[in-house]
């Protein structure tokens, strides 16, 4: 019985020290693997989303057409319709053929490209700045490629008050971006901002802004 006893501890004992060899070697494996992580991560994150942003701050839109290359691009501000696939440049005469939505991002892009930012935030409702800080100051923006299409269109009515609520697609890419305005994107290249307009004030204001 004594012999039984002692070989039952012994397999005990076995036991715990073949767990504890198992878990020490795991723990030596895992510690490999996330000092394999950390330098992976520091080999690559300083080339991940990198953006480098163009030194160039231009404040007086005349110069905008001193870069002969910008001149070249298409500056005009298209209309997109998804559901026909028709696609045309706008000028000020067809505002009239549109919503009050699609006037005020027209009006939005110029402002965008003249580097007005007072101008700017004027744009937005007292909604949007609950939640963000208005711009400072950015300089001229070269546009091109602009593109402004529908998502969607409804009534909503709150706390009594009837208004419509538009979304719209904008899309731009900017030469020699320098991220004074969009930060999010590099040069020549897109970022579709998704814009929330209502005119819950009695105009339409932007209430919000996303860009996924």
């Amino acid at each position: 019985m004594e012999n039984k006893l002692k070989k039952r501890m012994l397999i005990v004992v076995a036991s715990v020290l073949v767990a504890l060899v198992l878990l020490a070697v795991a723990v030596n494996v895992l510690e490999r693997v996330v000092k394999d992580l950390d330098k992976k991560e520091e080999t690559t994150a300083p080339y991940q989303n990198e953006i480098k942003f163009s030194d160039e701050y231009i404040t007086d839109i005349a110069e905008l057409y001193l870069d002969e290359k910008y001149a070249a691009l298409d500056q005009s501000i298209h209309y997109y319709d998804p559901q026909t696939g028709v696609r045309i440049a706008l000028e000020e005469e067809d505002y009239d053929d549109y919503n009050a939505a699609v006037e005020l991002l027209c009006n939005f892009v110029y402002v965008i490209r003249s580097g007005d930012a007072e101008r700017y935030n004027t744009f937005f409702s007292d909604r949007y700045f609950l939640n963000y800080d208005p711009q400072d100051d950015f300089s001229v923006q070269k546009l091109y490629d602009i593109e402004i299409s529908p998502y969607s269109e409804t009534k909503e009515n709150t706390d009594g008050i009837t208004y419509t609520e538009y979304i719209y697609a904008l899309e731009y890419k900017i030469r020699r971006n320098n991220g004074s305005l969009r930060a999010d994107m590099g040069s020549d290249s897109i970022r579709t901002q998704y814009i929330l307009i209502t005119d819950r004030d009695g105009q339409p204001l932007i209430d919000r802004i996303l860009a996924p």
